[in-house]
């Protein structure tokens, strides 16, 4: 995911180095985009986050050939076409993800989540108005779904499947899930019965509990929450969750900044053979075989690599913080430059500036989004989903300790 992340960064600023250039140049960095945008967007469901970057360097591109290249109709209109492909290129792909899964589900959607009445389903139970005094984790209570049941007979009839995936089987107790783990276990619940023969059923299902609900909804025998919903499938946030943002983010920002979580380690595959070659399948990834680091030169080889990697990561950890600052410095004075430039007409740094401001744009997203959706999870699960906003704040913090350092010694050669 990491390396797909600076495939489509380094890819979308050819692109748009590439707008005052020749044509062979934007046909190339249009086709590298083109393939690597899909590829990205579709290995997780959170990939969204990079599209407000992929969007403003897609519009700043064309904006450049329209002021730069000459005023023949066919020349910037072929340009025009080669820097929006990648977009139609993401617009095919996801047609064709639709279409297979038409064929085998019933369903023209990429998941259940984003395309089918699935997710109105669960947007429904958690727009349901709380006292909320219990765990600010817990998206969808027993409570909600119980209100639920009141007003959906179709939902009713799956009660005692529902109550029951809410006890505890070692207490007896009542037990809620925390974020969104309460989506897998309705999921669980209707897997075997009616609803999940298909996907057309399934969806059928849905509708009918979304349409019952929703009437409760407008006659105002269910209350909604006063939450803003950044997402459908996500718990809103409320005002006072101001103050949650302004006391946790400290803390999530360092864990990002000083690769905290970050491990490396060379060891034997553990698990049954099918276990292991399965992983090894799904990841595409080689193993070491148990058994095989046997041989007094392979120990030795293994126990080096790890110290290598485990060097080379404290290293990154020590540093991590002076580079930070330091960059964060330069990225500011250097678009800080930009705008003083351009009060003189100057356009010098403009295009580095365009490029700055469209990661940023990106990372803020990514980092927020993770940040609230995460919380109920461990600080180690929230690096886990961060990783791909690493490599930018990589990228960024280099340009501007690059920036930085050639403005002291500018200044230090000029005195």
């Amino acid at each position: 995911m990491v390396s797909a992340t600076i495939l489509v960064i380094g890819s979308f600023i050819g692109l748009y180095a590439s707008a005052k250039e020749k044509d062979k140049k934007i046909i190339f960095w249009s086709l590298i985009s083109s393939l690597s945008l899909p590829f990205f967007y579709y290995l997780k469901e959170d990939s969204i986050w990079l599209m407000p970057f992929v969007l403003m360097m897609t519009i700043c591109t064309s904006i450049t050939i329209l002021i730069f290249k000459n005023h023949k109709f066919k020349t910037i209109t072929s340009h025009l076409l080669w820097v929006f492909l990648p977009i139609f290129s993401l617009i095919l792909v996801t047609c064709l993800y639709k279409n297979i899964n038409y064929k085998h589900y019933g369903e023209y959607t990429i998941t259940d989540r984003s395309g089918t009445y699935y997710k109105y389903f669960l947007h429904d139970l958690l727009v349901i108005q709380e006292n909320e005094k219990g765990s600010s984790n817990i998206w969808i209570s027993e409570s909600a779904i119980k209100k639920a049941e009141q007003y959906s007979p179709t939902l009713k009839k799956y009660s005692s499947q529902i109550n029951n995936s809410f006890t505890d089987y070692q207490s007896g107790q009542t037990k809620e899930y925390p974020g969104d783990i309460i989506f897998w276990k309705f999921r669980n619940i209707f897997n075997n019965l009616y609803a999940h023969k298909s996907g057309k059923q399934a969806n059928n299902f849905y509708k009918k509990v979304h349409y019952e609900l929703l009437r409760a909804f407008n006659t105002g025998k269910l209350k909604k929450s006063n939450r803003f919903y950044l997402s459908s499938v996500a718990q809103g946030l409320k005002f006072s969750d101001v103050t949650w943002f302004k006391n946790n983010t400290p803390e999530y920002l360092a864990t990002m900044i000083t690769y905290k979580y970050n491990r490396l380690n060379v060891n034997e595959a553990t698990g049954t053979f099918n276990q292991i070659l399965r992983m090894s399948q799904i990841t595409h990834s080689p193993i070491i075989w148990p058994g095989t680091i046997n041989t007094f030169f392979a120990k030795r080889s293994i126990k080096f690599v790890n110290f290598l990697q485990n060097y080379v990561t404290k290293f990154y950890q020590s540093t991590s913080e002076l580079l930070f600052v330091t960059g964060f410095l330069g990225i500011l004075l250097l678009l800080f430059d930009a705008f003083l430039q351009l009060l003189n007409r100057n356009f010098n740094l403009l295009s580095l500036a365009i490029i700055i401001i469209s990661l940023l744009s990106s990372e803020l997203a990514l980092f927020i989004g993770v940040e609230w959706f995460s919380r109920f999870l461990s600080m180690k699960k929230f690096y886990d989903y961060i990783s791909c906003d690493i490599p930018i704040m990589q990228i960024l913090e280099i340009l501007g300790f690059f920036f930085l350092f050639k403005r002291i010694f500018y200044f230090v050669r000029k005195a």
